[in-house]
């Protein structure tokens, strides 16, 4: 199992913005210290490029 396999699923949220909403991925942290990352993908990629990272962050 590769450590983006091995995260939590992260949930899907909406954020409401003038004109719409934008889809985020939330992957919650373990520790309830643990600082906020907030990851932005570029126009051709998605949410699903920061699993890996999520796992890294989270320890996996």
């Amino acid at each position: 199992m590769s450590p983006a396999e091995d995260v939590v699923t992260p949930e899907e949220i909406r954020i409401p913005v003038e004109g719409g909403e934008l889809a985020a991925l939330y992957w919650a942290a373990d520790a309830p210290a643990a600082p906020l990352v907030v990851l932005v993908h570029g126009i051709t990629g998605n949410a699903m490029a920061w699993a890996p990272i999520a796992a890294a962050l989270a320890g996996g």
